[in-house]
């Protein structure tokens, strides 16, 4: 096995371990020990790959983010069954409770350099949603009174409001069914 792809594999099943210890025992409950236990690889390994648990999180939202956009990219008409379909399978991916969304964002906000990383990674999505914006309205799925960037950022600020909304107990208890009745009133609201 090549060297990169063992790397890959050590991540990934640290990432796996973590999410699922996040999903049976609570964020706050779970600590690296148990992470690198289910994981089959040292304290020092996870540290190799993620400086904290929160890395661990950041991390692997970041990839969900990303890919579901990445295969956004030569979209065509029709684009809004297709971006809600993206924003559902990121939050499937991510399997979130309550308690590991609000741990997410205080992963966020606890440091400068999450916050930072965070809003990186926020305007590489906007960059790659910029395009699909230009597309629906050239397709007349979305009004032209808003520039596509303007668009990106609004799709940015509801996805993270309704997670944020939803893991501090507001709405639906089901989080895929708050973000498609939100979706849905936006992308009404967006059309010519």
């Amino acid at each position: 096995m090549r060297r990169e792809e063992k790397k890959r594999q050590t991540k990934s099943a640290i990432t796996n371990a973590a999410f699922k210890l996040f999903s049976e025992n609570g964020y706050e409950s779970t600590k690296v020990e148990d992470i690198v236990k289910l994981a089959g690889v040292s304290k020092g390994t996870f540290f190799n790959y993620f400086p904290t648990k929160e890395a661990v999180i950041e991390d692997f939202e970041r990839i969900s983010i990303y890919s579901e956009a990445e295969k956004l990219m030569n979209i065509t008409s029709p684009v809004v069954p297709k971006l809600l379909s993206s924003l559902i399978n990121i939050v499937h991916n991510l399997n979130y409770t309550r308690s590991l969304r609000r741990a997410t964002l205080m992963a966020t906000l606890s440091s400068a350099n999450n916050l930072n990383d965070h809003t990186d990674n926020m305007n590489n999505l906007r960059t790659l949603l910029i395009p699909i914006f230009k597309c629906g309205q050239e397709n007349g799925e979305f009004t032209k009174k808003l520039p596509p960037e303007t668009l990106a950022d609004l799709t940015i600020q509801m996805f993270i409001g309704v997670l944020t909304h939803w893991c501090l107990g507001g709405g639906e208890d089901d989080l895929i069914t708050q973000l498609m009745m939100s979706f849905d009133v936006f992308f009404k609201g967006i059309s010519p």
